[in-house]
């Protein structure tokens, strides 16, 4: 996880930060002088504000060995390392800190995480704990997230009631993501165990469980009816107080992963390592894990993910295409995740139909991702292949504009999609891809005439691209004007020859027109660039009947008809 790099001891003059004790033998040895030191220390800070991580690390180890005692930049540098996962060199500069900065609870909080992150759970209970006594008024995230694992850690030490109580009374409000409603659900059971010990079939019961006690006002009656579905867990039952049954190893016994098994060792160290943000291991587990289990649709989103998070981006598409592909057995929140960087992949590969379908399927329920969700469509409506932390700051309220409309759209809210359009255009005359995208809703809205000059518009600002002129040809089709049809087509064609969208409506605008021989030759092209395409091999039938050949014309309404069986059995 990453925190803002804080310029926590600006309190003390610079100039004398930067001059803070540093022995005279050590001055004689390096080669560096203070005004060297001053300029490289400022270096770093400014490399570590632009994100440049790794000279910024270099930079601050070389200022700090000449001058140790200097705090902000002995704070940056754990920052960078702990963002790195140098967990231990992290630790060792914020023991160094807080010798220095006692009172600190950001420090503390720091250290007691990089700890967690080392499996030193006893030291990151304590120092976490000392966090949390403190306060961390200095970072708000960092706040949240110390409390977090320290309500993790609490649940690990059987301190269940401390635990929960911290939870509820820090992540209660809003929408508490899938994260918070585990640890809340560990708690609430009793079981002693880190999420990443959590045996997988028994997830959902404990996310259950969490969003019950999260629920003030029905969450008892979903208690009691966990309760009664689930008589073999001790905690859910009314119980005396000093049951042996409540034991916390009685808990870990049913709710920890079953490490006899090889397998299921190895799927789990593949959940801790994804669920610690072990990344490059986490990938290597789960290769091994889908080579033996190549049906397993949630490894495949999840190797995907760890690909995503390492920046290997075609990889990550080719993996979550799969996942999806196969079906995730996952909270909703992980499925969620999951569909949302799937999504920003296929519009960063240029996909952007497939990008907004499975956006829509996303922008239907309002989540912690809606408003990133509703972002993406913007991008996928104006047709922008790129990540959206990539946007430029000048462009992000375009994009945002557009993605309100795309969630409209996807809702088939025309009423307020349509002047919000019609606002956003006469703004943005010239920007690519809104008059397509305004297009396009109008034929959905059967407004053709309206249509065909907003991609005439599309077609001046986008020289150089088929698509406006393939819906013109559409538009035309849709019209009966076969010979407009066949012109549109064939400059898509002069675009793009190998546009099997290009053949197929040169195809039927020929058809439409009275030449079946051309007809014939524009379809087969097309059949044999898209030969999944049903409306290509129903219009071949067409053609083929028309060319007195019955018996392609059959076997062409035969592939149209299973073609049209296996897409609603998908459906």
């Amino acid at each position: 996880m990453n925190f803002e790099l804080n310029r926590f001891f600006r309190g003390v003059a610079y100039a004398t930060a930067m001059v803070l004790c540093m022995p005279l033998w050590q001055a004689q040895q390096t080669a560096n002088t203070p005004a060297a030191l001053d300029q490289l220390a400022q270096q770093a800070l400014d490399e570590a504000e632009a994100g440049h991580a790794a000279q910024a690390m270099s930079d601050f180890r070389n200022v700090l060995a000449a001058r140790p005692e200097w705090k902000e930049g002995r704070w940056n540098l754990g920052m960078l390392e702990y963002q790195a996962g140098e967990y231990e060199s992290a630790a060792g500069d914020f023991t160094r800190v807080v010798r220095f900065a006692p009172q600190m609870g950001a420090a503390w909080a720091v250290l007691g995480l990089s700890q967690f992150e080392l499996h030193l759970y006893d030291e990151a209970l304590k120092d976490l704990e000392k966090a949390h006594t403190l306060g961390v008024k200095e970072d708000e995230e960092i706040a949240r997230v110390a409390d977090y694992h320290l309500a993790l850690l609490r649940t690990r030490s059987g301190e269940f009631k401390a635990a929960q109580e911290l939870l509820l009374s820090e992540f209660s409000a809003g929408q508490p993501n899938a994260q918070i409603k585990i640890a809340l659900g560990l708690a609430g059971i009793e079981a002693p165990l880190l999420p990443a010990e959590l045996d997988p079939t028994r997830e959902a019961l404990v996310q259950e469980v969490g969003a019950a006690l999260l629920d003030s006002e029905h969450g008892r009656e979903r208690l009691a009816e966990l309760a009664r579905e689930h008589p073999e867990i001790p905690t859910l039952q009314a119980r005396k107080k000093n049951s042996a049954a409540n034991e916390p190893t009685v808990m870990r016994r049913l709710f920890a992963v079953d490490s006899t098994s090889d397998a299921d060792a190895n799927w789990n160290q593949a959940r801790q390592d994804y669920a610690t943000g072990k990344d490059k291991a986490a990938a290597e587990d789960l290769k091994r894990w889908v080579a033996k289990h190549p049906e397993d649709g949630t490894a495949w989103a999840m190797l995907g993910l760890c690909e995503f998070r390492e920046q290997d981006y075609p990889s990550a598409l080719i993996h979550l295409d799969r996942g999806a592909g196969l079906g995730l057995k996952a909270t909703e929140d992980e499925i969620r995740e999951a569909r949302y960087t799937y999504s920003i992949l296929l519009i960063h590969a240029g996909k952007f139909e497939q990008a907004t379908d499975v956006l829509f399927t996303l922008s239907q329920h309002k989540n912690e991702l809606s408003a990133q969700v509703e972002f993406a469509l913007g991008l996928a409506l104006l047709r922008r292949a790129q990540f959206p932390d990539a946007v430029a700051a000048k462009d992000r309220g375009l994009v945002q504009a557009a993605g309100k409309i795309a969630a409209m759209l996807g809702a088939s809210d025309y009423d307020h999609a349509i002047p919000l359009f019609d606002a956003l255009i006469a703004a943005n005359p010239r920007v690519p891809w809104l008059h397509y995208a305004y297009g396009t809703a109008l034929i959905a809205l059967s407004e053709f005439s309206k249509a065909e000059a907003e991609m005439k518009a599309e077609a001046e600002i986008s020289k150089g691209n088929e698509l406006p002129l393939l819906r013109l040809a559409s538009i035309a089709l849709r019209s009966k004007d076969g010979a407009s049809a066949a012109d549109w087509a064939r400059k898509a064609l002069q675009v793009d020859a190998q546009s099997a969208e290009g053949h197929y409506l040169l195809g039927r605008a020929l058809l439409e027109s009275g030449d079946t021989s051309g007809a014939l030759r524009e379809l087969e092209t097309a059949e044999k660039s898209s030969p999944a395409s049903p409306e290509i091999h129903f219009n071949l039938a067409k053609a083929y009947t028309r060319a007195k050949r019955p018996e392609d014309a059959e076997r062409e309404r035969k592939l149209f008809s299973d073609l049209n069986e296996a897409a609603s059995k998908q459906n």
